[in-house]
């Protein structure tokens, strides 16, 4: 689709979509940890489940595909059938010198904070980057030779004046935007253990960094938590392919990020990465958000990469943020990639978060011809999503074991459409179950209702 076209589109034929699917705006009562299920947010009591991207200065126009406003961006997503965005405060841009922060970046951050309430997009918001510090050092306010208090990166993690700016930044920040409905979590800042592994003295051992990062988050995640008067969560993350568990159960960490670049060309070996992630987080009580991954820009199957992350992780009782950045090597969404998104949301909304997390039920199943199988147990809901090894047009025979109760209502969905393409009630075997799926030609979803 051309420039042209695109801007028709996101202007026009999105209008229509908009009449549909009515932004609600967001009022009243913050995001908070669901006191039901562990592993879900909620909204006034009801679930919320988080379907969004990465678009890390939506707030600039420059930053965004075909330099859409940051209104034009968010009433895209939201036309797509996503809820959140994770975004950065800017790096090193916001703190010109330490302790002074830019009108210019303010009055973008005021507007999106703005933007996002109308449209009901939610903002997960990092308060620094570590990139800044990592790649722009020589740019940034806090090295010494440009007024700053500290020599190296990795001193803002140790000195205490470097600790004192940022805990005025974000004394800040927490009371100019705490307050604010389309505020959904704080992050003290993207990938704390990037920021400075190359700059890092001979003398500190790498496990000596891991304990820094994991005292810096613990003291600052602390801080937020005493100076926030709506106790929004808080969510941590690391460079790629990183796992720290005993980062993910600090008390003052609410929101599990899962950053992988491990696989960014093949649908299938992502689905491999996203499997062992799940695995390792099968005892984690927390959300959890596979918060950055990506295709390359020239994948030919962008799409397919992209929406075999979201159901995944879906299918897991997770979400799924794609990174994405016009100017890197990933790209943002395209049009293709955008459309990926509505179908989840669609069936997302079939499903009663508010019930307890009863973990991973691919041992349950037995299917023919052999397919790559996520589910898991929410309540009396088992969630499926499933991909055909060789795609083919056809139907799987579906063989269910070890399930109590007298029936099972059974919902197939279109991954493609969202659209519920058979709904059917079978009678529980005490041994085995068996069903048969509609025909598909790769991928299909499925909830499964036990009735007692």
């Amino acid at each position: 689709m051309s420039l042209i076209a695109l801007k028709w589109f996101s202007r026009g034929m999105f209008m229509v979509l908009i009449l549909i699917l009515m932004p609600v705006p967001i009022s009243g009562e913050s995001i908070k940890l669901s006191s039901i299920n562990l592993r879900m947010l909620e909204r006034k009591g009801e679930p919320f489940y988080s379907i969004g991207m990465n678009r890390f200065f939506v707030y600039i126009s420059e930053n965004n595909r075909d330099n859409l406003t940051p209104e034009e961006y968010l009433k895209l997503m939201k036309a797509s059938g996503m809820n959140t965005v994770r975004v950065f405060v800017a790096e090193p841009g916001f703190e010109p010198r330490v302790g002074e922060y830019s009108h210019y970046y303010l009055n973008r951050l005021d507007n999106l904070f703005q933007i996002a309430e109308k449209e009901g997009v939610y903002i997960i918001l990092a308060l620094f980057d570590h990139y800044a510090f990592r790649f722009r050092w020589s740019e940034s306010a806090y090295n010494r030779k440009n007024g700053g208090p500290v020599s190296y990166p990795y001193q803002i993690f140790t000195l205490p004046a470097a600790i004192a700016y940022q805990k005025a930044r974000i004394k800040f920040l927490v009371e100019r935007y705490s307050s604010h409905p389309a505020l959904l979590a704080w992050e003290p800042i993207n990938e704390v253990n990037g920021v400075s592994p190359d700059h890092i003295p001979m003398v500190l051992e790498k496990k000596n960094w891991h304990d820094i990062c994991f005292r810096w988050i613990e003291l600052i995640s602390g801080y937020i938590r005493e100076i926030d008067p709506h106790n929004h969560p808080i969510t941590v993350s690391l460079t790629g392919d990183n796992f720290w568990p005993e980062l993910f159960f600090l008390p003052t960490v609410d929101i599990v990020q899962i950053h992988t670049y491990r696989e960014t060309n093949d649908p299938f070996k992502l689905l491999k990465v996203i499997k062992n992630y799940a695995s390792h987080l099968e005892k984690m009580p927390k959300p959890t958000i596979i918060a950055e991954f990506a295709p390359r820009k020239e994948v030919r199957e962008r799409a397919k990469f992209i929406s075999f992350g979201i159901w995944s992780a879906w299918a897991k009782g997770m979400s799924a943020f794609p990174w994405t950045h016009k100017n890197d090597p990933f790209g943002d969404l395209t049009d293709e990639d955008f459309q990926q998104f509505l179908p989840l949301s669609r069936v997302a909304s079939q499903v009663n978060w508010n019930r307890p997390w009863q973990g991973s039920q691919e041992h349950k199943f037995h299917i023919s011809p052999p397919v790559e199988l996520f589910s898991c147990r929410i309540g009396n809901q088992i969630l499926g999503w499933m991909a055909k090894f060789h795609p083919s047009f056809g139907p799987v025979t579906v063989r269910l074991k070890d399930l109590s109760g007298s029936e099972i209502e059974v919902f197939w969905f279109s991954p493609d459409t969202g659209e519920c393409l058979r709904r059917e009630l079978t009678t529980l075997s005490l041994t085995e179950t068996l069903f048969f799926s509609p025909p598909f030609i790769e991928t299909i979803a499925l909830i499964l209702k036990i009735r007692e």
